[in-house]
């Protein structure tokens, strides 16, 4: 877990993120809030909840899950002067009880942290769900608790209109994965009708076996395209609305009010990007330029709160080298 975490936010920093929503696995979530805070990034994570149908050694007691993800909200949130807050995290409700669901809603509001989960990202999870409860799974989730302004819903694919109006009604943010989507072959989410209705979208990469990236360059241009295909609109989701998918919207999903713009008295967090080489030139538009032109390679400052953590290709915090060689010693050995 430390090594996967680490190369994850090392990936992150040099390649122009500065704040993530991380959802990790059920066991040595420690070792991830532990990274997170050594490399400087701004994050909202948690530990990950499975109490039924999980492969072995994923599976949890529902009272043991609960009750570590008590003990992890005591000891990580807010830590490193406020950029680590806790998720509470559910895998989803085809691997959660109903106890184990409500009982995530029971702490989110006691401790007043966030929830985050996936949902409706393929059609057999609907089934799965609609066949389990009676219900398709937004109506599900909301009737469980897990909707709301606190709430961070990944995917969204394959939503019906009366779930739609939910997701807008209660405030729920979403999560799109455009990589991962076409990877999975889950579908394309309805992202064009969420921004109509006022619901609020951010930008996702997912996780590296249904992306291989965590780009987020890759991820504008991808939703981004993907959208005009789904429309058959050439002016579906264009490159001011993606980038701010990609930057304040993806800040009001985790919850940081002072993050996601320039803007003063705001959190300093900045990137910095080269425009010598020939993808930028000309440049007529910088936000069409971002979104499909731009690559995370082209990064060469990663500032956030006002702390350089990357900077014309060296790491100021990170030994990039030995979290290289370590993930490829793990990898070795598994």
């Amino acid at each position: 877990m430390r090594a996967a975490a680490e190369l994850g936010y090392l990936e992150v920093v040099e390649s122009g993120t500065t704040t993530v929503i991380d959802h990790l696995s059920v066991a040595h979530a420690d070792e991830a809030f532990e990274a997170a805070e050594d490399a400087g990034v701004r994050a909202l994570m948690g530990k990950v909840l499975m109490d039924k149908d999980s492969p072995d050694g994923l599976q949890e007691e529902t009272d043991a899950a609960l009750a570590e993800t008590e003990r992890l909200i005591r000891e990580y949130d807010g830590a490193a002067e406020g950029r680590i807050r806790y998720a509470v995290t559910p895998r989803f409700a085809v691997s959660c009880t109903e106890e184990c669901l409500r009982g995530c809603r029971e702490l989110a509001d006691e401790y007043g942290v966030r929830i985050h989960t996936h949902a409706s990202e393929n059609r057999g999870e609907i089934e799965a769900v609609e066949d389990d409860t009676g219900m398709r799974n937004v109506h599900w989730l909301d009737e469980v608790g897990l909707t709301g302004e606190d709430v961070v819903l990944a995917h969204c694919v394959w939503t019906d209109e009366t779930e739609r109006e939910v997701l807008a009604e209660t405030g729920t943010h979403v999560t799109h994965c455009p990589s991962s989507n076409m990877k999975l072959a889950s579908g394309v989410a309805p992202v064009r009708d969420y921004l109509d209705r006022g619901i609020n979208v951010a930008l996702g990469n997912d996780g590296p076996p249904c992306n291989n990236t965590l780009d987020a360059f890759t991820e504008m241009r991808q939703a981004s395209l993907l959208g005009k295909v789904e429309e058959l609109d050439p002016t579906a989701i264009p490159a001011r609305t993606v980038f701010e998918m990609a930057t304040r919207n993806g800040a009001e999903a985790a919850g940081f009010e002072d993050v996601g713009k320039l803007r003063e008295g705001w959190k300093a967090d900045v990137v910095g990007l080269t425009t010598d080489n020939a993808r930028s030139t000309p440049m007529h538009d910088p936000y069409s330029h971002l979104a499909f032109a731009a690559h995370g390679d082209d990064v060469t400052l990663t500032m956030v709160d006002g702390e350089v953590l990357y900077r014309d290709g060296d790491h100021v915090r990170l030994d990039d080298r030995r979290i290289r060689e370590r993930a490829r010693e793990f990898a070795d050995a598994y």
